[in-house]
């Protein structure tokens, strides 16, 4: 009824099962990701080097082919990686509903678990509550009448709904989304200024 060790374990367990497939999906994105980027990064460095090569009046023919070459090698490349990391993050996007409805599934089956948990601890303090009635002690009157009034606001369907939205599938989703790749800022040379000389006093 305290939801023990075997009941915990349970959930643990269930929710590591429904959450297998969406991991092995987000891993398999990420690394998409890291190709797409990774293309990205390439293509500009060909780009930089055939800009500086055609800046270059010393530069041959056959450099500049072999530039132009592996240019469109990794336009394709890029292209391809994209593609692939496009198809990846649908992929993923189409099997969120179903993630969402395993995953409340089995947070539904922790909130019933709670919800006994609750009511068997409010259920039993009431009791033991009844049976040590002392309000014909006025000195402890004030006491006794703050304890009842606590254990009558205990509303486990408060508690459980408030739950829900902040931890459960009530609670705001942010769903991946497509990264585009974005070069890295040239830092600014600094260039050191000359400490002004002091003439000697003479």
């Amino acid at each position: 009824m305290f939801c023990g060790f075997r009941e915990s374990h349970n959930l643990k367990r269930e929710f590591a099962r429904a959450q297998k497939p969406w991991i092995k999906k987000l891993k398999k994105l990420e690394k998409a990701r890291r190709a797409y980027h990774k293309s990205c990064q390439k293509e500009q460095n060909v780009l930089n080097k055939e800009c500086q090569a055609r800046n270059n009046v010393n530069q041959n023919e056959h450099t500049l082919n072999k530039l132009q070459q592996a240019k469109k090698t990794a336009e394709q490349d890029r292209e391809h990686a994209r593609e692939h990391y496009v198809k990846v993050l649908d992929d993923l996007i189409g099997y969120a509903p179903r993630y969402m409805e395993e995953m409340e599934s089995v947070f539904d089956q922790s909130q019933e678990q709670e919800r006994k948990r609750i009511s068997f601890l409010k259920n039993t303090l009431l009791s033991i509550h009844t049976h040590l009635d002392i309000t014909n002690n006025h000195s402890v009157k004030a006491v006794y009448s703050d304890l009842l009034h606590t254990l009558m606001s205990i509303n486990e369907q408060e508690d459980l709904q408030w739950w829900r939205n902040n931890h459960g599938p009530g609670m705001n989703t942010h769903w991946p989304t497509l990264q585009e790749w974005v070069p890295p800022c040239k830092k600014q040379k600094h260039i050191k200024k000359p400490y002004p000389q002091i003439e000697e006093a003479k």
